[in-house]
């Protein structure tokens, strides 16, 4: 960022430029997020009444953790500390390396599609990942009777998976994260435009379309870098 009397060339509106490659073609929002009052970033800092204007759209982002309180680091759960969370691969604050991938880069999630039109900069940081399941986190507790092997049990009952989960046609509107960032209501996480299903990147490189029906237990396993989980015979079946 210069100052606006700044004499050498520079790129100072770069970062909320629409990026093509970070837009999916089924997309119908358009090149640029919708208005978001609290993305002050958006505002010059050297001429505060003069706004920049939207921000330029992603239809991407990491699936950074299983649930909520893992991504975001509830410091009131006992069950989000702890140096397995945030359990996926990319997210604020912790960076990762392949060697982190204890479960496999074939059996590990990075990235998925969205939908979400407002808390959608491709540049800002707090809203570059997503969680995967809603629900109760108490299915995060290490129970080596539920999952013979792994790290985590299963899903609690009634847990969902966010795939498609926020809905901005239903009354009342759905949300996948009511109050997001700065508090402003985050509709969709993991969400895509072609019908009943999201495409997500594996850490090998490969690219899998999901499912809206997708078990929450597979799901689950395949978000965690290092769970040690069995998800190997659930590639054909579910995925």
């Amino acid at each position: 960022m210069l100052p606006a009397n700044q004499t050498l060339p520079s790129h100072m509106m770069a970062w909320i430029m629409p990026v093509s490659p970070f837009k999916c073609d089924a997309s119908p929002a358009g090149d640029f997020c919708q208005a978001n009052p609290d993305a002050g970033v958006t505002t010059n800092p050297y001429d505060p009444s003069t706004p920049y204007g939207r921000a330029g759209l992603t239809n991407y982002v990491a699936l950074g953790a299983t649930h909520s309180d893992s991504l975001l680091g509830v410091e009131t759960n006992p069950l989000a500390g702890g140096a397995k969370h945030p359990n996926g691969v990319i997210h604020p604050g912790k960076p990762r390396s392949i060697s982190d991938i204890a479960d496999g880069t074939t059996n590990t999630f990075l990235v998925c599609e969205t939908r979400e039109v407002t808390l959608a900069a491709w540049y800002e940081g707090a809203t570059a990942a997503v969680f995967g399941l809603v629900g109760s986190p108490k299915f995060v507790l290490e129970d080596q009777t539920r999952t013979p092997g792994a790290k985590f049990g299963a899903p609690g009952e009634g847990t969902k998976t966010t795939v498609n989960y926020g809905n901005d046609q239903s009354k009342p509107i759905r949300y996948y994260l009511a109050e997001g960032p700065q508090g402003v209501p985050w509709v969709h996480g993991p969400s895509s435009h072609h019908p009943g299903l999201v495409n997500h990147l594996l850490a090998d490189g490969s690219v899998r379309s999901v499912t809206d029906d997708i078990d929450p237990r597979v799901y689950m396993w395949l978000i965690t870098r290092a769970g040690g989980e069995p998800v190997n015979e659930f590639h054909e079946e579910q995925l």
